[in-house]
């Protein structure tokens, strides 16, 4: 009997540890990936603004550009308050820079504690931009993630589902993003069917990398 009672005794325990334990653990993962999607999504906004740039070499760009490269090079040193202050001058220079206020938006968010403003420089991005520009469906999932960062979750599904309407074929993070606030809102259906959703944009996108592959071997 003695044994019996130890034994219910140790599995209460684990189960107690496991009931405990185990959202910390789900909870970590998940910021984990959030931050990986963040600075996916980040990458290619400045990837694609740096490529509308250079098609436009041409023109005279005038000396926000230096203030970027400065604010750019400050922030890979880890100078994340110095990139801010460069950022700020390309923006006084050129207020529609949507590079400099996405780039503004991820330093601050790197610096942490200011999602406020993180928030903010996002919605200035959208703001030079049109809102319905398919190239800004990055920074409507940038902005997901930075209103999921403030518990604001209604309010971040609102702006995924804005970055999928706007490209439908290229909105996995944007997937991705609106399952964990359908799973931190306790929607668990409409999480698994948004990771889904993800998970299948995924291997379309890998598919159709091996096909571009195969033809160019082929030529």
């Amino acid at each position: 009997m003695i044994w019996i009672a130890l034994a219910s005794l140790v599995v209460a325990i684990f189960t107690l540890i496991a009931t405990i334990v185990m959202p910390i653990v789900t909870k970590r993962k998940e910021e984990k990936s959030s931050t990986r999607e963040v600075e996916k999504t980040e990458t290619s906004i400045i990837d694609s603004e740096k490529s509308a740039e250079a098609k436009q070499s041409e023109k005279p760009i005038g000396k926000y550009s230096n203030y970027m490269e400065l604010g750019l090079a400050a922030s890979s040193e880890g100078k994340y308050d110095q990139a801010i202050e460069y950022y700020e001058k390309a923006i006084e220079l050129k207020r529609n820079y949507v590079y400099a206020w996405v780039s503004k938006g991820s330093a601050l968010r790197k610096l942490g504690g200011r999602d406020d403003e993180v928030l903010e420089a996002y919605e200035k991005a959208i703001e030079s931009k049109s809102e319905n520009d398919p190239d800004s469906a990055w920074i409507w999932n940038l902005k997901g993630y930075a209103l999921r960062r403030l518990d604001r979750d209604n309010e971040a599904i609102k702006a995924f589902e804005k970055a999928i309407e706007l490209k439908p074929n290229a909105a996995d993070g944007a997937w991705m993003g609106k399952g964990y606030a359908f799973r931190k809102l306790g929607r668990k259906s409409k999480a698994d069917e948004s990771f889904k959703k993800a998970k299948e944009l995924r291997s379309q996108v890998k598919e159709c990398v091996v096909r571009a592959t195969y033809s160019s071997k082929s030529l």
